[in-house]
């Protein structure tokens, strides 16, 4: 299953971020910077997107690699269980 973050909760416009702050964007910035607002600590694809509505994802050449986040904050709600996440993909 593929889950993307950050989600926005149904029924909200904004999301709250890792600095505090609150967003109406459904990807992190990268200018600004905005650190990545997690679950669960493990390793994520990153994948990036265009500012421009739909946010389509751009193409890439090569497979990206994972990249360890280790920090997490609770996101509620979540579609999946967390605990459901096998071991080895965190």
């Amino acid at each position: 299953m593929t889950y993307w973050f950050p989600s926005i909760p149904a029924g909200s416009r904004l999301r709250n971020t890792l600095l505090r702050t609150r967003s109406p964007h459904s990807f992190f910035s990268l200018e600004p910077f905005e650190p990545p607002t997690v679950p669960l600590i493990a390793e994520y694809q990153i994948r990036f997107v265009q500012k421009i509505p739909p946010h389509p994802v751009l193409p890439i050449r090569e497979e990206l690699p994972r990249k360890w986040i280790p920090y997490a904050l609770p996101i509620r709600p979540l579609p999946f269980n967390l605990r459901a996440v096998p071991r080895d993909l965190r």
